[in-house]
């Protein structure tokens, strides 16, 4: 164990493979393999800049897709569609976060109105 966390290598390794999935009607624990990984890397970027760059993805995602134009009207590549985008997805998300106990005591009260708050957690 970490002599500072007390967090065994092996826990550590197992929660660098896993993410919480909240596109069930409970949230689960994805566990990805370990063993398959060869390399490693870290990138460090500003979260604002990760949640744009999802935004982005999502818009060429649906260009590529057939029947998406009314969701590329709905949040156009501009400053208020990244907002709808944002204001939406709280909105449709907010019930299962509350209810899914990932954000302790009053964080999500904190966070609540911060747009594309889910991306930073």
């Amino acid at each position: 164990t970490d002599g500072q966390t007390g967090i065994s290598v092996e826990f550590w390794v197992k929660l660098c493979f896993a993410r919480l999935d909240l596109n069930f009607d409970f949230p689960t624990t994805l566990h990805f393999d370990g063993q398959a990984q060869t390399k490693l890397g870290h990138i460090i970027r500003d979260p604002f800049d990760n949640v744009v760059a999802r935004f982005r993805y999502e818009i060429k995602r649906m260009k590529e897709q057939a029947g998406s134009e009314r969701w590329l009207t709905k949040y156009p590549n501009t400053r208020d569609g990244f907002r709808d985008f944002c204001n939406d997805l709280g909105a449709k998300w907010k019930d299962k976060e509350e209810k899914s106990g990932i954000y302790k005591d009053d964080t999500f009260a904190l966070i609540k109105d911060v747009p594309c708050h889910s991306d930073f957690f």
